[in-house]
């Protein structure tokens, strides 16, 4: 016996207005009942993503934002008229994420020139390699202690960093995850933080030296 569900397979993706600002949805596979952020209007100057969100009478919960890719499928060497996520909100200068965000997709703020303010939840666990490159307006960013890894270039040219709070719990930072224009001094207490971290590179030194520097 199968149970009927509410949506039908073709119907994976739906929008959901809150706060003036409608986002559009994708239903990750699973038996769980959660969503993705698949496309966020590139007006938008504040969005506060929900916990949860609702589609067809059943509620899902907001667990991941996603790539952003060119909706296309074309862009990483051609022109894209359009990107997912939030890539290339160039008015943006808010956002909000609530206690359900498991992780931050490649490229997910990709271009998010104006970008000032982000809160980085506590049931974080990834961001993944170019989340937030050129991100030139974030000054500081404060990591939680859920967060286990950074990806490659996740924070590479933003230009007026200068203030990264990195906690115990990283276990992998990626390959300049903060370099290029970055105004960031590694912190004297970085090396409590040696042993736990498992660096993508040949080794922990060389790790932490490509990991803030340029290329």
């Amino acid at each position: 016996f199968l149970m009927m569900m509410s949506w039908s397979a073709e119907a994976q993706k739906f929008n959901h207005t809150s706060n003036g600002v409608t986002v559009t949805y994708n239903i990750l596979s699973g038996p769980k009942h959660e969503v993705e952020v698949y496309y966020v209007p590139k007006y938008v100057t504040a969005v506060t993503i929900p916990a949860a969100v609702s589609f067809n009478g059943e509620a899902f919960r907001v667990v991941r934002i996603g790539n952003g890719y060119c909706k296309s499928g074309g862009g990483l060497f051609s022109e894209c008229d359009d990107y997912n996520s939030f890539n290339n909100c160039k008015l943006l200068k808010t956002v909000e994420l609530p206690n359900t965000i498991r992780e931050i997709g490649s490229r997910a703020f990709e271009d998010c020139v104006w970008l000032r303010h982000i809160n980085f939840p506590y049931s974080l666990h990834k961001i993944e390699f170019s989340a937030f490159i050129r991100c030139e307006s974030l000054t500081s960013i404060k990591l939680p202690t859920s967060l286990k890894t950074i990806g490659d270039r996740a924070f590479i040219e933003c230009s007026s960093l200068n203030s990264v709070s990195i906690p115990n719990s990283i276990e992998t930072i990626g390959s300049y995850a903060f370099a290029n224009n970055c105004k960031i001094a590694l912190p004297n207490e970085i090396g409590w933080v040696l042993n736990n971290i498992i660096i993508l590179d040949a080794s922990f030194k060389e790790g932490l030296y490509d990991s803030f520097t340029d290329y």
